[in-house]
């Protein structure tokens, strides 16, 4: 009964976009670690060059449920600029979703005093060509050769864009804006003839994050609080709110909660140049009743760390410094 339900619920998400919206970009539970997954302003903001991987199982024991894969990296280019890209794969029973996008943004600093107290507003601009693919063969029909499916497109290629502002004062905090798909591309694999209008729909995110810094037992500590507000057009209002403890900038361990939908257990570690997290989705909705909730892995590579305190020449009168790792 599930896989059906499944198979359905992918019918929604490729024929008729505004059913199932919030399924029309990837879901990840540790966006924090890698902020770029929803805002491109993040690009070229710290001193060495992150590629993040994350590998997504979503509703452990639903057959066919979603899987998602992503890897980008980005770097500070000098003259306060910065360049990003990632390439990402989704797949939910017979449909797959797998493309690649490339970022640019711009750090204009608007005070500073030291590394520490440096308040910068950065703006960002993302574009994204997408392929959505839908493996026919994976479908049973009551009828026959129903023409419905059979007329059906295998795949097609959908471009958009999307930008970012994010004003953040080094370490200590961020707000941050961003909208993807402004573009709301039509989509129809099922080269339907009527009058629905399938599109992608815009996405809306606003996060907002602080650090607070202090020592117990002579042992530095970190606590992280920070929220995001996710708003797709034709669907309500989501949020998350996060927390997370981090210890000697070596391992941390955080909790989040995603809004009627699930409670997030995180934990992570660096060792040398890679930082290693880990999360479990518990899921709170209707659907936990199918599913032992959702695993995540994700993994950091920090390259030439360091690096960009050579490369703080620019044309603004004020430089831009880029921050080193945050866990």
């Amino acid at each position: 009964m599930m896989k059906k339900l499944i198979i359905f619920w992918c019918f929604l998400c490729f024929g008729f976009g505004f059913k199932a919206s919030a399924q029309q970009m990837g879901l990840f539970s540790q966006y924090m670690f890698n902020d770029y997954l929803i805002n491109p302003a993040i690009v070229g903001s710290k001193n060495y060059i992150p590629i993040h991987l994350s590998v997504r199982r979503q509703w452990v024991g639903i057959t066919e449920a979603p899987v998602a894969e992503q890897i980008s990296t980005h770097a500070y280019t000098g003259y306060n600029f910065g360049i990003g890209g990632a390439i990402f794969n989704e797949s939910t029973g017979p449909t797959r979703r797998t493309g690649f996008n490339f970022s640019t943004a711009y750090h204009l600093v608007l005070k500073q005093k030291s590394r520490r107290d440096q308040l910068t507003l950065s703006f960002g601009m993302q574009g994204s060509l997408t392929q959505h693919i839908l493996d026919k063969t994976q479908l049973s029909t009551y009828i026959p050769d129903d023409p419905t499916i059979m007329k059906s497109y295998n795949y097609q290629l959908i471009p958009d864009v999307g930008v970012g502002f994010l004003l953040h004062k080094s370490k200590q905090f961020y707000v941050g804006i961003s909208a993807l798909n402004l573009i709301q591309t039509k989509k129809d694999l099922y080269n339907l003839n009527n009058v629905i209008k399938n599109k992608l729909v815009r996405n809306y995110f606003l996060t907002g994050g602080y650090t607070f810094d202090f020592e117990a037992k002579h042992k530095k500590l970190s606590f992280q609080p920070s929220v995001l507000f996710r708003m797709i057009e034709a669907t309500p209002m989501q949020f998350d709110i996060n927390a997370k403890l981090i210890y000697e900038k070596k391992a941390w361990v955080g909790l989040s909660y995603r809004h009627k939908d699930a409670v997030v257990a995180m934990v992570g570690v660096r060792i040398y140049q890679m930082l290693v997290g880990y999360a479990y989705d518990i899921t709170t909705s209707d659907i936990r009743n199918y599913s032992m909730g959702s695993h995540e892995i994700a993994l950091t590579f920090v390259l030439n760390e360091g690096f960009n305190n050579k490369r703080r020449n620019g044309f603004s009168p004020k430089k831009y410094k880029p921050s080193s790792p945050s866990l």
